[in-house]
């Protein structure tokens, strides 16, 4: 594969990240789907009390099953990207939650960071950071 292909291919996937974190933010459940594999893998990064990082969500179902245990106590819920770039066939991605307690009201803002592996232009994994530090260094980009 040419270096321009390999690229072009990078390229693409960025943006394919890029669409799941604007669909995520708009709370379109199926945009986001949309661009997961059929057996795709969320390791979640333990942050939030209401999900056990230990557990990986597999497939689609279990995207439904975070997706509802995650975005429920939020009245509202967004993920600004900071930062997003090709490393490899991996795509990083910084960002930044913003987040509204349904019950609470109590506004938060918290960094987080993810790594998303594509296959065939789907999301196939994604694992989740508490900090931009663990995953850049986890991406081999320690500053």
């Amino acid at each position: 594969m040419s270096r321009d292909t390999v690229r072009a291919m990078s390229q693409e996937n960025v943006e394919i990240v890029r669409q799941v974190f604007d669909a995520f933010s708009r709370g379109d459940l199926e945009a986001v789907l949309d661009r997961f594999a059929p057996e795709q893998e969320f390791h979640p990064s333990g942050r939030f009390l209401d999900l056990d990082a230990q557990r990986v969500y597999r497939g689609r179902e279990g995207w439904i099953e975070f997706w509802h245990t995650f975005r429920d106590p939020w009245e509202s819920l967004t993920i600004s990207v900071d930062r997003i770039e090709a490393v490899g066939d991996r795509v990083l991605v910084l960002g930044t939650f913003h987040g509204k307690g349904r019950e609470s009201g109590v506004e938060t803002t918290v960094q987080a960071g993810w790594i998303q592996t594509l296959e065939n232009g789907l999301v196939a994994r994604t694992i989740s950071f508490t900090s931009w530090e663990g995953t850049l260094e986890a991406a081999g980009l320690s500053e």
